[in-house]
């Protein structure tokens, strides 16, 4: 499981560098950087490489910058390895248009000829082409994504709040998608944004999203 990719943009706006150093001296190093970059080719190796310095694990590149943006990412993060050192590269992630941008947007607003579905396959097909190392979806997607490969490593984003087995869960919980039914779906890694634990004891929801990841790998 990776830390909460979704408050990493507000958090680097605010404190930049020095903020997600914070993160890495607290013993955090899978650290994803979802800035979803989308830009001219040397923009979005300048960004890979300074993400790389940072001892970012993984940065995000819209799949809207289009297959030679995101094989220039690749090509940095591979040419980042004689600055920082390292063993390994950053992984370079393809990310989707936002779910809240719906169908009628797509089409009406931005005059795109498919809808989610298309867009989810298109920029699967997109990641296979350039060799990148995986893809942030919704749980909606990953039928989507199945379509182009089985083999893609594929990111999710928990819909549930964390589970508390003492209590009954409301049935619009029960609707959405937690670690359990995300892992059940083949995800290489289950995003948990922070916003699902607000107003709980941090220490009690780290308890139980543990046992959950163990239940379910146990299944």
């Amino acid at each position: 499981m990776y830390p909460d990719c979704g408050d990493y943009p507000e958090l680097f706006l605010a404190h930049g560098p020095a903020g997600i150093r914070c993160i890495c001296e607290l013993g955090i190093t899978d650290v994803v950087l979802d800035l979803k970059l989308l830009g001219s080719p040397k923009e979005i190796w300048q960004c890979v490489t300074e993400a790389a310095k940072h001892g970012m694990k993984a940065i995000t590149v819209s799949a809207m910058a289009g297959l030679t943006n995101l094989r220039y990412a690749l090509e940095a993060a591979e040419q980042s390895t004689r600055l920082t050192h390292k063993v390994q590269r950053p992984c370079v992630f393809v990310s989707l248009l936002p779910v809240s941008i719906s169908d009628a947007d797509m089409v009406d607003q931005l005059r795109m000829r498919v809808r989610r579905p298309g867009h989810v396959e298109q920029a699967a097909r997109l990641l296979v082409e350039a060799g990148a190392d995986g893809i942030v979806i919704e749980y909606e997607d990953v039928r989507y994504v199945k379509r182009v490969s089985k083999k893609i490593p594929f990111l999710i984003f928990a819909q549930r709040r964390v589970r508390n087995y003492a209590e009954v869960d409301r049935d619009d919980e029960l609707e959405k998608a937690g670690i359990t039914e995300i892992m059940k779906a083949g995800a290489s890694h289950v995003i948990f944004d922070s916003d699902l634990v607000q107003r709980t004891n941090i220490e009690w929801a780290a308890d139980m999203i543990n046992k959950e990841l163990a239940s379910a790998g146990r299944k």
